[in-house]
């Protein structure tokens, strides 16, 4: 298409109308023409005659709050939403068009108006969540190829998924208010001020808070397991990467500080004592006074080795005690008696399972170190 005026960049006068983008473009060079855009705004309006979008608005597009106010559709059909489901479609809307993700905001706004605690440990909390609940920084690491490999290579040669996509499969999904309510943005919560509170050496009421908040303990553990997990490996790849020399400025770096939490924690005697007395008199019960203390002691010795293991230490004692009494009553013909341990130490089967299913084997062999075949 010809103009009277000529290209401001190579002094060509042929353009070409985008019907998509309602512009002129120089066919030369590309430049666009600014001051010839279509103002037809009839474009914009629904059925109701309603302008749905203004020109030169922000570039998230139109405005979702005429957009879901309106009653009717394109078609000028009545929109058959009730209330509660155009709400929720609108700040669907509203959400998916944010640069950020709806989950870091809305945990952002929880920890601030709902969350106990010091401005350095909300601040802290803020920093751990920007960092193992952002896409947008997992995509940076994913695409630098040397912290990636780095990473890689301190997760047994396997891909680093997000805290998040590994807890979301262990939600209770029969309730209303897990995927569609606000539940993940509690646990979420919790879970990094948990963190941030142990790289402080502060301990944190995971139990009170749960039980508060309407989560399930079982949840923001492995939420917040899966957060120390994902940033100790960043916190070892990164020293990977200076000991091999291959530091430079295109490495994306955390800036985060491991504190107290690179310190793990141990299980002291009393702890011990604790978790044995709650299972002395059950096993005494259940397998006469003689056989269970010679069980109680073998299952001390066991406790004594575990706590000194990196990972299983850092697991609940009463966890640690269930699966070796498991072992051990096993071994004396007694198959059958999982639950029952379970409920003996005050913990649920799930996380027994969870526990079997990620040291299983370290497990046995401590097992297998201190228990004697002829005693069955």
């Amino acid at each position: 298409m010809e103009m009277k005026e000529n290209c401001v960049e190579c002094g060509s006068n042929e353009f070409e109308h985008d019907d998509v983008r309602a512009e002129y473009h120089c066919t030369i060079c590309g430049c666009i023409v600014e001051d010839q855009l279509d103002d037809n705004v009839t474009q914009f309006m629904n059925s109701e005659g309603q302008i749905e979008r203004e020109m030169n608005s922000n570039r998230l597009g139109s405005d979702e709050s005429k957009t879901w106010g309106s009653t009717r559709d394109a078609a000028g059909r009545p929109v058959v939403y009730n209330r509660q489901e155009r709400l929720r479609n609108s700040r669907f809307d509203r959400n998916s068009r944010a640069e950020r993700t709806w989950l870091k905001t809305d945990v952002e706004r929880f920890i601030e108006n709902n969350m106990a605690g010091s401005r350095v440990m909300k601040t802290l909390a803020k920093k751990i969540l920007a960092q193992t609940h952002s896409t947008e920084e997992h995509e940076k690491r994913r695409g630098n190829s040397v912290m990636w490999e780095a990473m890689k290579q301190m997760n047994n040669g396997e891909d680093v998924p997000l805290p998040l996509n590994q807890t979301r499969h262990a939600q209770k999904t029969g309730d209303d208010d897990t995927r569609n309510g606000n539940y993940s943005t509690r646990m979420v919560a919790i879970a990094v001020m948990n963190i941030a509170a142990r790289i402080m050496g502060v301990a944190l009421p995971t139990k009170q808070l749960a039980t508060a908040l309407d989560v399930h303990h079982d949840h923001l553990i492995r939420e917040s397991m899966n957060i120390k997990k994902y940033l100790t490996i960043i916190w070892k790849a990164e020293d990977l990467i200076i000991e091999q020399g291959n530091q430079s400025q295109s490495v994306p770096r955390m800036g985060i500080s491991p504190g107290r939490l690179s310190e793990g924690r141990t299980w002291s005697e009393a702890d011990i004592r604790a978790a044995i007395d709650d299972l002395r008199p059950s096993l005494e019960e259940k397998f006469g006074t003689m056989n269970a203390r010679m069980m109680i002691t073998e299952i001390w010795a066991m406790l004594e080795e575990a706590r000194g293991h990196a990972y299983l230490s850092g697991q609940n004692i009463r966890l640690v005690t269930a699966g070796l009494t498991v072992r051990s009553t096993k071994a004396r013909g007694q198959s059958r008696l999982k639950q029952r341990i379970a409920d003996w130490l005050g913990i649920t089967t799930n996380r027994l399972k969870r526990l079997e299913k990620d040291y299983s084997l370290v497990i046995d062999d401590i097992f297998n170190n201190h228990h004697r075949s002829t005693d069955a």
